[in-house]
């Protein structure tokens, strides 16, 4: 630990050495010898403030927020009850301790998009996002909000537009939308995955388009496991024009984040 020293004069009447500002590659672990006492965690560029005199856990991390990109997230256990900005989200975060809370809902992927496939052809992966690293924010009482848009050509041939979530890109995943389109038309689904009280246990809102008046169904797809360190988690978009020439066109993804911690 570097530290910045001073003077001042003690309670016998003589000067005596004291730290200014302490430095540190790691969080403070030592008791703050005065309230205001400051110290410098250089690893993770984040300013403490003694708050009181009698342990370590009377250090306080400043109210300025440091900036991280996703990549360069410190560990959440190195830094309890920091708050931080992830750019990479653009979202407020702050360790419990164990792992990075978000503190409001957030959008973690959105873009357009021109990916096209032409029919007759069988369900055909148009994009794939990889949001392992989104996952991990959901929590156990949060939810995915899966939304897409396609537009498809004119004729009463049908077109099969899906949308998949599951541990690999395609077919493989969990069937989430699915609905076939006759005519010119725009689709533009929004589909929730609910977190059922655990990161390994989700429910879907309804899978097809429902009836007039109907509630959706929720479909359980347990083992898929959204904790850090859990499964690489995949959303597909997918389309099947059966007719000769047919074109189904994905125009816009997006996927965002509502925690529950």
């Amino acid at each position: 630990m570097a530290n910045s020293r001073a003077l001042r004069i003690g309670s016998a009447g003589v000067f005596e050495e004291f730290d200014l500002i302490a430095s540190g590659g790691v969080a403070p672990t030592s008791t703050p010898e005065h309230v205001g006492a400051l110290y410098v965690d250089t690893a993770a560029k984040v300013l403490y403030v003694g708050k009181g005199i009698a342990s370590a856990a009377d250090w306080f991390p400043s109210c300025a927020a440091p900036e991280y990109p996703e990549a360069g997230m410190p560990a959440a256990a190195s830094v309890p009850g920091l708050e931080v900005w992830n750019s990479t989200f653009n979202v407020k975060m702050r360790s419990n301790g164990t792992r990075w809370v978000p503190l409001s809902p957030f959008t973690g992927f959105q873009e357009t998009r021109s990916d096209v496939v032409t029919g007759p052809i069988a369900e055909s992966l148009m994009h794939n996002i990889d949001i392992t690293s989104l996952v991990k924010y959901v929590g156990p009482k949060g939810r995915l909000i899966l939304q897409g848009a396609w537009s498809v050509t004119s004729s009463s041939n049908a077109k099969n537009i899906r949308m998949r979530i599951g541990r690999a890109a395609g077919a493989t995943g969990f069937l989430v939308f699915d609905s076939t389109v006759l005519g010119t038309s725009a689709v533009a689904p929004e589909k929730v995955i609910y977190a059922r009280g655990s990161e390994s246990e989700q429910g879907s809102s309804a899978i097809a388009v429902p009836q007039s008046g109907a509630f959706g169904f929720l479909l359980q797809m347990t083992g898929l496991n959204y904790a850090p360190g859990g499964d690489n988690v995949f959303v597909s978009f997918l389309a099947a024009p059966v007719g000769a020439g047919e074109t189904c066109t994905l125009r816009w993804v997006s996927i965002k984040v509502e925690p529950g911690f």
